[in-house]
């Protein structure tokens, strides 16, 4: 994965962010971005008290794309959280 704890999301959830990411990219909103989704494995328990979440998610996701680029600057959408 990456340096961020995933977020669990079903599958209605997970093809919202991708909606969102076409719709952006197709308007010319987002310049840049990626994606990644897995299937849940169990959480070792550093991972658990880290937060992760848990395995009866359908997915474990982390996202980061560009978006308000029409605006101006625009800014990230993060999803996931930043291990600390």
């Amino acid at each position: 994965m990456s340096d961020r704890i995933p977020v669990g999301m079903d599958r209605t959830q997970l093809a919202m962010v991708l909606n969102d990411m076409m719709k952006r990219v197709l308007e010319g909103d987002s310049y840049e971005g990626s994606i990644q989704y897995t299937m849940p494995e169990p959480a070792t328990p550093e991972e658990e008290r880290a937060g992760w979440p848990r395995a009866d998610a359908e997915f474990w996701v982390i996202a980061t794309y560009r978006i308000g680029n029409l605006q101006g600057q625009g800014g990230m959408r993060l999803i996931g959280t930043v291990q600390s």
